[in-house]
């Protein structure tokens, strides 16, 4: 099943107040792995020719995690990738990355260039359960803005262990930031600055990869646990086209905090809160993350709402509040011409049932979900009447990621022009997600958000 559109609607939820707790992980730990890039580039990669002089150029990146994306496949690139696609510079890259403290961990450099077909290894790279991802890049040289690499790359395997080994094959990438289609330097700047995109099988490039990079692990040990980390997860805001979202938190603790609030796109990729929101003397945008921080600390027992502002297209995704201190939380949607409506945190689930119902003309029943995991899944959802199966979808869920969607949309097989039923969505083993369900008839201005209960672990699956 291909992922949905977020529909205008779907921003749907319940007003209750929830209670963030701390986030229960892995216990930390620091993995050290030894990285190999390996050269692969041969008439067979560029059938056209290999150019004069051709090396890729030394690896710069970071190690970090999913609170910062430093590129990624239809995304503008920033000025220290465009410095190391352009000419192999890794001084800006490095900056940057230094700059998504504390979301990265520590630079990652190689010793310098590496010929079409030689090898270069870092013999030391380390990672930890709180920052497990690696950038590494590499300019394909000459070229106008050409490059490889991996970005956000996760060396956690699906139940949180450290994986022993692995290897990526390699393909170019165009920073869309300089024009040219031969392999040459100081050409024209792309105006307006183009997207990332994938250069396999086009131009001067075949099918075939052009490099490896190859992670094998050295050691592991044990950290000692972090500070304890208080956050809500809401699966669900929308903004624009008169459409509003209201983060309203509560500070349930003894000490003033200052919670900071990322939004994140469908695919899981971070929102530049300031897209969003009406910036004022008071809120902040994180330059590294996109967070929204409050500069003034919410006082014990106190409130704070953040608003986003509606206009422009309609944007929609989830919704993360990190806090240092206990903090609850609700979140209102603001639908013209239908109502308002607000759902509290959700729950983390693996297993939920939430009702439905559908009324042609009228009511309809929506649905939200987001993963709380880096790794992506496939959400199992079945529809059901009086407890017995009638149609299953496989719903995909990028890591970190968000869907929402229509019961119809989903199960495209069963009539539902009248339907009373449930819904019951299952995650892998060892997934976690949260979800809301919502009741929407613009026509009678229903707007009511249902219950998403977690499924016990001794009911049978269906």
């Amino acid at each position: 099943m291909m992922p949905r559109r977020a529909h205008p609607l779907v921003l749907l939820p319940a007003i209750l107040m929830c209670l963030a707790h701390g986030a229960q992980a892995q216990p930390r730990s620091a993995a050290t792995y030894r990285v190999t890039f390996r050269g692969t580039w041969t008439t067979a990669v560029t059938p056209g020719g290999i150019p004069r002089g051709a090396h890729f150029t030394t690896l710069i990146g970071g190690v970090h995690n999913a609170g910062v994306t430093f590129l990624r496949e239809g995304g503008m690139a920033t000025a220290g990738v465009e410095f190391m696609a352009e000419l192999g510079g890794t001084s800006t890259l490095a900056n940057e990355v230094r700059a998504a403290e504390p979301h990265a961990l520590s630079v990652i450099r190689g010793s310098g260039n590496i010929g079409p077909t030689s090898s270069s290894t870092i013999n030391t790279v380390t990672l930890t359960t709180d920052h497990p991802r690696v950038t590494l890049l590499s300019m394909v040289a000459p070229s106008p803005d050409w490059f490889v690499g991996v970005f956000g790359l996760s060396l956690l395997d699906s139940q949180g262990e450290w994986l022993p080994s692995r290897v990526v094959n390699l393909y170019p990438w165009d920073a869309g930031t300089e024009d040219g289609t031969e392999f040459s330097l100081s050409n024209p700047a792309t105006s307006p600055q183009g997207v990332i995109t994938n250069l396999r099988g086009k131009g001067k490039f075949s099918n075939e990869r052009i490099a490896t990079l190859a992670f094998t692990r050295q050691s592991v040990m044990p950290l000692p646990e972090a500070p304890e980390a208080f956050t809500l997860d809401f699966a669900h805001f929308a903004n624009g086209e008169g459409i509003t979202s209201e983060v309203v938190l509560l500070n349930v603790g003894g000490t003033p905090i200052r919670p900071t609030v990322y939004f994140f796109d469908p695919q899981g990729e971070s929102i530049d809160a300031a897209s969003v929101v009406e910036l004022t003397d008071d809120l902040e945008v994180q330059e590294d993350t996109g967070g929204l921080m409050v500069r003034t600390a919410t006082q014990p027992l106190g409130e704070l709402t953040i608003t986003t502002h509606g206009r422009g297209d309609l944007v929609s995704g989830s919704v993360q509040v990190v806090s240092e201190g206990p903090i609850g939380g609700v979140l209102r949607y603001r639908v013209p011409e239908v109502g308002v409506t607000g759902v509290g945190a959700g729950l983390a689930v693996r297993d939920a049932l939430f009702p439905a119902r559908r009324r042609e003309g009228g009511i309809r029943t929506a649905a939200a979900m987001r993963n709380l995991g880096d790794e992506a899944m496939m959400v199992s959802c079945r529809l059901m009447s009086g407890g017995v199966v009638l149609e299953e979808a496989e719903i995909p869920l990028a890591g970190n990621g968000q869907t929402s969607w229509f019961i119809e949309e989903v199960f495209t097989s069963t009539d539902t022009t009248d339907f009373v039923g449930t819904v019951r969505c299952t995650a892998p083993e060892k997934g976690m997600f949260t979800g809301l369900a919502v009741e929407v008839d613009a026509a009678n201005r229903i707007f009511t958000t249902l219950p998403v209960v977690a499924v016990e672990e001794r009911m049978p699956e269906q």
